[in-house]
């Protein structure tokens, strides 16, 4: 007789925060910056996209060590460079689509670069800026001081939305394929 109980095997679940994720996407974003370094020559271009992927690889080795015990520096440590990681994203993102668009301002990747710069430096600096980071399993949360909370997270806002703006503005309209509208 067939048994359905047996049927019912506990698989492991993997979370977008499970130490496996975290580390296979680790690798994946290592060796993809490694072959784009490799194959293609090395341009405006390729660099942010190196750039980029170290940006992601050091941000998922940073969660790693939060959420599974620092090496080389505390917890922090990895929640500060964690958060170095993260806010350099948008510049370069900024950054890349000028550079493939070959668009010739270059004051608004400039003027992230000086956005992200200052809140780096913010978080680096300020001793209360992040308290710790914690791990709960589906994310990972970083503490930040209270005194800080609201001025960073609408200065954070106001930053990413203001990138947002900055492109949109300074963007070509879309090729409208479909002569609608």
């Amino acid at each position: 007789m067939y048994n359905l109980r047996m049927d019912k095997i506990k698989k492991p679940r993997l979370y977008c925060f499970s130490p496996a994720v975290m580390l296979a996407t680790l690798t994946i974003e290592i060796i993809l910056a490694i072959y784009t370094f490799w194959k293609y020559k090395l341009n405006a271009v390729t660099k942010i996209v190196i750039m980029l992927l170290i940006c992601l690889a050091l941000l998922q080795w940073a969660e790693y060590n939060v959420c599974e015990g620092a090496i080389l520096l505390d917890n922090l440590g990895w929640a500060k460079l964690g958060y170095i990681a993260i806010t350099m994203l948008p510049p370069l993102g900024i950054h890349l689509i000028y550079e493939i668009s070959s668009d010739k301002r270059r004051w608004i990747p400039v003027l992230g670069y000086t956005f992200a710069a200052m809140f780096i430096s913010y978080f680096l600096l300020e001793a209360n800026g992040i308290k710790s980071g914690a791990c709960l399993g589906n994310y990972v949360i970083f503490e930040t001081s209270r005194a800080s909370e609201c001025g960073m997270v609408c200065i954070i806002t106001a930053y990413y939305l203001r990138q947002l703006l900055m492109r949109m503005l300074g963007a070509k309209p879309p090729v409208n394929i479909f002569g609608v509208l």
